[in-house]
């Protein structure tokens, strides 16, 4: 769960009307030939990128934006960072920006990275003594070694990358944009650039965020906002935009423009922000969201106990079954099924899938019904979540969905007294004698 966005209204960006078109050359020939072959004078063609995009973003706001290759992404970033001009419309921004687009596009190959670094501060406008200031986080941060003083031309790719994030980074941003930079590096400088990223947030600095992984969106934005051929589909919790946009990207193409019709008219659902309601007071916000069918059709998803029986509010500590029928429509091969549980925010907690990738089951044939049974203990903390239901057919390269339902079943943990346990999960640690903590002196002062 995102930190709160600044109470601040007024916006740090303003979009307005923008729509971008990009003139493409409808000449067969290569540009080659077309210096010593005539040919008849024929207009360009008119590709629009970007088609009548309006939306602000608060001061202290997270937005996250999705959508597929060629939706328009990074040309809204690069006219929002002012790389590029609109054909109509306007963009006002508040204060620095600092991009993560092209990351060291000015670096120049035969200077070492210390002189880049010390330029690019300098094309930010930054003088050399506050640049000396901010070089010793900078150097911390890229954690490239001697490297520093030798021509980027002998850098490795994420050796570039480090560096042209730390410089970025360290620009003291009121705005910062970046689009999938956070996709490089080895895992420990992701966790340093998502830390470094929320230390922007928490100061009350603006960030805008492209990025192909849903995970990081729902995670790390108070807001997300669809694209689809240039235009806004649309914006509001993380949670449910990202939602929609996975139904869509796993929908037949006769089902996306549907999808995209529904979508038009569809009013957000505001689902309230405390955990500790009665699942009776909630059911009305729940909304699952069902994905056409795909030779499957699951069916009568619930929570029951020991005794069989369904149920809604969980007791921590005891033992439940997540169940749902899957009625097979057509023949189908490597098929395994799987669950996943989330928060309300969308974060995922966990899951599991009834076969590995090399056991799942061979055939199923058509008219079959089978039932899933998924044991657990219930080791949630107190709130609010949400399971899917899935089943798949298993392939070498990607795994198709023959059906899935998010948010399939809703479901609330009832909170124990004397609780000790903070985050999503009570881990259950305990030592000698049913102690939960121990506190015990090694050394006097």
């Amino acid at each position: 769960m995102p930190d709160n966005a600044s109470k601040n209204t007024a916006p740090a960006v303003s979009v307005q009307g923008i729509s971008k078109d990009f003139r493409v050359s409808s000449s067969e020939k290569p540009g080659f030939l077309r210096r010593f072959v005539p040919a008849p004078l024929r207009p360009a063609e008119k590709f629009r990128s970007l088609d009548n995009v309006s939306f602000g973003v608060s001061i202290g706001e997270t937005l996250g934006i999705v959508g597929r290759n060629g939706s328009g992404k990074t040309t809204l970033l690069k006219i929002i960072c002012g790389i590029m001009t609109p054909t109509q419309g306007e963009v006002r921004v508040r204060g620095r920006v600092s991009t993560l687009l092209d990351l060291g596009a000015g670096f120049a190959p035969e200077f070492t990275g210390l002189e880049n670094a010390y330029t690019n501060g300098a094309f930010m406008g930054f003088s050399r003594e506050k640049m000396d200031e901010k070089m010793p986080a900078i150097l911390d941060f890229a954690d490239i070694g001697e490297f520093i003083h030798r021509p980027v031309k002998t850098y490795s790719s994420g050796m570039y990358v480090r560096l042209a994030f730390a410089v970025a980074i360290h620009a003291d941003p009121d705005v910062l944009v970046v689009d999938e930079t956070l996709a490089v590096g080895d895992e420990s400088f992701r966790r340093k650039c998502f830390a470094r990223i929320n230390q922007i947030r928490r100061n009350g600095g603006t960030v805008i965020l492209v990025s192909h992984s849903l995970q990081n969106i729902v995670e790390l934005c108070h807001t997300a906002l669809w694209m689809e051929r240039g235009k806004i589909i649309l914006k509001g919790a993380p949670s449910f935009v990202v939602g929609e946009y996975e139904r869509f990207a796993n929908s037949s193409f006769e089902n996306q423009k549907i999808i995209l019709d529904r979508i038009a008219d569809c009013a957000e659902p505001q689902v309230p922000a405390q955990g500790d309601r009665l699942v009776e007071e909630l059911a009305g916000f729940h909304q699952p969201r069902v994905y056409e069918t795909n030779g499957a059709c699951i069916l009568n998803p619930r929570i029951i106990g020991r005794d069989g029986r369904p149920v809604g509010n969980l007791i921590m500590g005891r033992d439940y079954f997540y169940t749902y029928d899957v009625r097979f429509d057509q023949d189908a091969k490597n098929v395994r099924f799987g669950m996943m549980v989330k928060t309300q925010s969308g974060l995922e907690a966990g899951g599991a899938v009834s076969h590995g990738a090399g056991d799942a089951l061979e055939f199923v044939e058509k008219g079959a019904l089978l039932r899933l049974r998924f044991a657990f203990k219930c080791q949630l903390t107190p709130n609010v979540y949400f399971i899917n239901a899935g089943v798949q057919s298993v392939g070498d390269e990607n795994s198709v969905y023959l059906h899935r339902i998010v948010d399939a079943v809703m479901f609330r943990v009832t909170p124990l007294p004397g609780l000790l346990a903070t985050g999503i999960m009570d881990f259950g640690a305990h030592l000698k004698d049913g102690e939960r903590v121990s506190v015990e002196r090694v050394q006097k002062p």
